[in-house]
């Protein structure tokens, strides 16, 4: 007896009833308000269901982020053309909505996160699930910001997430072979061995610590890069700059003021989606302005007309110095940034001194010189005139693609790097000049400087813009 007395539990351990809550908001509104579930499985299965019926399956350059809190879930989904969605996960101690919150087991979120990566990207082409990889020591809030080590040239950079990642990774050339040495993952890429020191930093407090990650994963990684690049025709900042900047990237897209828009579309008490009405563009179009600050040429206008601004550059960023961009090397990329110049500007780095000087200055003269005669070659103008008398042949973009690159090289061999930005400002018009008003003039700003000089490593990326 006293044997089965001391068998029988002291009050009640049974397990908690626990529920599972799914949120989903399309477009900035609330349209599944919070449905439960009995487990995390099943919550993943209705948000699948959820995105079903509100995208396509085409190949798109579209994007999700994952956000990761100790008792919530967050899946944030863009497309170019299909509604954004926003789901959130919750798990709740309690078989009611109105039940405490209670955090997410670790391994539930790491798997959820690995169900949402494999089934999205799959399901959905052209879309990158961005902060997919989980540390496999640290809670799953934290997400991966490396510090990179390029062994051959000493370089090293923080990336801080995906959206820096990725891109570095994709620009060296990494391959699927990461090994693990002494804690830090080793890469091979085009440009020699890669290092990464795994560091991540916490969603809750922005706190940074050393975290574990297995090779494989970032093999995983790597291998639906790939994928992507083929789906989508183009590397990883192609992809990117489709997601921040519309279908056709950066072409003829400039930074806009958010703060601006923002400021204006309260003086008006506009929504996103009133905005987008009056604008007539897609409400896409107004929330990737809105998040990214990127606008093509021809919506600036439109936005501050319905805006009742008097003029496009109210919602432009205020002038300020062109000494940073991308590092161009490629001849046919140059000229493809720049053949819409109307002002040029010119910057030489103060490291270049005396006959130097001089060098480059003439090779800057050059460069712009030959943008110009693709210009006028290939305006309304080029059919009605005959060959320039110091060209022996018919201009066109591919050869002077290759003079340029020469020039390019040149500089190269000095160890000269060329920096180019480019802006955009509306012409103000006035007497005389009113027909022009509003007209976009492209700013065109060459930087020369020794490499040594620069803060950021040799941009193979720059081919992508």
């Amino acid at each position: 007896m006293r044997s089965r007395q001391a068998e029988l539990p002291f009050g009640d351990t049974r397990p908690e009833e626990v529920l599972y809550g799914l949120q989903a908001v399309r477009n900035g509104e609330t349209y599944v308000a919070v449905e439960l579930f009995p487990t995390m499985a099943k919550a993943a299965e209705r948000l699948l269901v959820l995105l079903a019926a509100e995208w396509p399956t085409e190949v798109a350059s579209s994007l999700c982020s994952q956000g990761f809190g100790a008792q919530m879930l967050m899946v944030e989904l863009e497309h170019p053309t299909a509604p954004w969605l926003q789901f959130k996960v919750c798990r709740f101690v309690g078989t009611r909505v109105d039940a405490d919150l209670g955090d997410i087991p670790d391994e539930e979120a790491r798997a959820f996160s690995e169900r949402m990566t494999r089934t999205l990207e799959y399901t959905y082409p052209g879309l990158l699930v961005a902060n997919s990889l989980r540390s496999n020591t640290l809670s799953p809030d934290y997400y991966l910001c490396p510090h990179v080590l390029q062994l051959s040239t000493g370089y090293k950079t923080t990336c801080w997430g995906d959206m820096e990642l990725l891109p570095v990774l994709d620009g060296l050339g990494v391959k699927p072979t990461v090994k693990e040495v002494a804690g830090v993952l080793r890469l091979d890429t085009d440009e020699g061995l890669v290092e990464l020191a795994l560091a991540w930093t916490s969603n809750a407090d922005a706190s940074s610590r050393i975290g574990g990650l297995a090779p494989e994963q970032v093999n995983g990684l790597l291998n639906r890069m790939a994928r992507l690049r083929r789906l989508t025709d183009g590397p990883i900042t192609q992809l990117l700059a489709r997601v921040m900047a519309g279908p056709h990237g950066a072409d003829n897209c400039f930074p806009v003021n958010k703060d601006a828009i923002e400021v204006a579309m309260r003086a008006v008490n506009f929504s996103p989606k009133q905005l987008a009405l009056l604008a007539e563009v897609p409400l896409n179009v107004v929330q990737r302005i809105l998040k990214y600050g990127y606008a093509h040429e021809t919506l600036i206008p439109k936005l501050a007309a319905a805006l009742g601004l008097d003029h496009p550059n109210e919602l432009l960023p205020p002038e300020k110095d062109q000494g940073t961009g991308i590092r161009i090397e490629d001849g046919a990329v140059f000229l493809r940034a720049l053949k819409q110049t109307h002002v040029w500007r010119r910057v030489i780095g103060e490291g270049l001194l005396g006959k130097e000087l001089d060098k480059v200055t003439h090779l800057a003269e050059a460069l712009q010189d030959y943008v110009e005669v693709l210009q006028f070659r290939t305006g309304p103008f080029g059919k009605h005139v005959q060959d320039l008398d110091e060209l022996e042949q018919p201009v066109d973009e591919a050869s002077l693609a290759r003079t340029v690159q020469e020039l390019l090289d040149e500089l190269t061999e000095m160890e000269v790097a060329v920096v180019v930005s480019t802006d955009i400002r509306f012409a103000g018009g006035s007497g005389r000049l009113k027909d022009m008003r509003g007209m976009p003039l492209h700013h065109g700003t060459l930087f020369f400087e020794r490499v040594s000089m620069l803060k950021s490593p040799r941009a193979r990326s720059a081919e992508a813009t």
